[in-house]
């Protein structure tokens, strides 16, 4: 399993920025489909939830995320209709992952979006059978290059501990560990976090 920061439920209504102060909106009209040799990476829309549901339900999944299992489809509808709505007022970017038959491996996103530090946030999470290969690392790849047209100076990261795909798969791309943070008690059981950054 593979996760970092997707936003783990639906974000009240968020007020458009004014014109000045709205560079990731202008640039969410030029960034639509993402695409590699392989993979191509589209925006998410609501009714991509039904084919994250599975993923988000499964326990091997679930195992290395900070949040308790997801097993009602209206709750995966809300977290993903709330990662639209940030892409809609251009607060984040979020991609459906697909090969190039169409089958839909998972999804990642360019989040937690900061103007004035030119940072922010990489996520993702894929499907047990998208694990093994390399998927993961040339999707990330393609997000990290659009972060740096975007202008962004540093890209974080977060993994739950023992995530060591997670963190193996950070680690090829270039970040490095940037400490620890306190999560959540799931289950009688902490869920730690090992941050990661990398500068652009």
């Amino acid at each position: 399993m593979m996760i970092l920061a997707l936003k783990r439920a639906a974000r009240p209504v968020l007020p458009a920025l004014p014109a000045a102060r709205r560079p990731w909106e202008l640039a969410l009209k030029r960034i639509q489909t993402l695409e590699t040799e392989r993979l191509r990476l589209i925006p998410l829309e609501s009714g991509d939830s039904d084919l994250l549901f599975p993923i988000m339900s499964d326990p091997q999944v679930i195992a290395h995320w900070d949040c308790e299992s997801l097993d009602a489809a209206e709750l995966v509808a809300d977290m993903v209709d709330g990662q639209v709505l940030e892409m809609a007022c251009g607060r984040g970017f979020f991609w459906s992952v697909r090969d190039r038959d169409g089958r839909f491996l998972g999804v990642c996103e360019l989040a937690e979006l900061d103007r004035t530090a030119r940072t922010g946030e990489i996520g993702f999470i894929f499907a047990p059978e998208a694990w093994h290969g390399d998927q993961a690392l040339e999707a990330l790849e393609v997000v990290i290059r659009c972060a740096g047209g975007l202008g962004l100076r540093r890209i974080n990261g977060r993994t739950c501990l023992g995530d060591r795909r997670a963190e193996a798969l950070l680690q090829r791309l270039g970040f490095r560990q940037a400490g620890l943070e306190r999560g959540p008690l799931i289950d009688d059981q902490r869920r730690d976090r090992r941050r990661f950054i990398l500068s652009l």
